[in-house]
């Protein structure tokens, strides 16, 4: 959960580089003591979830990172999670021109740390038929 704090003194706050001046509301990410902030919490929302794309691939596809968060927030550093659940998987960062390629076999798991959008997209193909693909996006901060 997120929560929004709202200034109830009558003097100009800052919380994380935003001001706030009195009566207005701020949102963030990041759980404070209200007594540390001198802000009061008005409400547990907006949600966060840095999970930006999950989703199981099975067949040949081409995943699309999100640009923005399901808040809108662009989306400058994430991981990628990848896990195959069965089969065998070939993937490509951007385009099947990128090679080496990254195969990957049942019970495999890859994690891919702190890209700072530098794929747009993964080019997914199986290798041997049938297989089933975890993909996961992760928000870094």
């Amino acid at each position: 959960m997120s929560p929004t704090f709202q200034n109830v003194s009558t003097v100009r706050k800052t919380l994380e580089g935003k001001t706030v001046d009195p009566g207005k509301e701020v949102c963030t990410f990041v759980h404070y003591d209200e007594n540390a902030i001198q802000l009061l919490k008005v409400s547990d929302k907006p949600f966060w979830n840095s999970t930006v794309f999950s989703e199981k691939i099975t067949q040949s596809t081409t995943i699309v990172i999100p640009k923005e968060d399901s808040l809108h927030i662009p989306i400058l550093k994430y991981a990628i999670h990848f896990c195959v659940v069965s089969g065998e998987v070939e993937l490509f960062y951007n385009s099947t021109e990128n090679l080496p390629s990254l195969k990957l076999y049942t019970g495999c798991k890859w994690n891919v740390r702190n890209f700072e959008r530098y794929i747009s997209t993964i080019v997914v193909r199986g290798l041997s038929g049938k297989f089933e693909l975890w993909v996961i996006v992760e928000k870094l901060f």
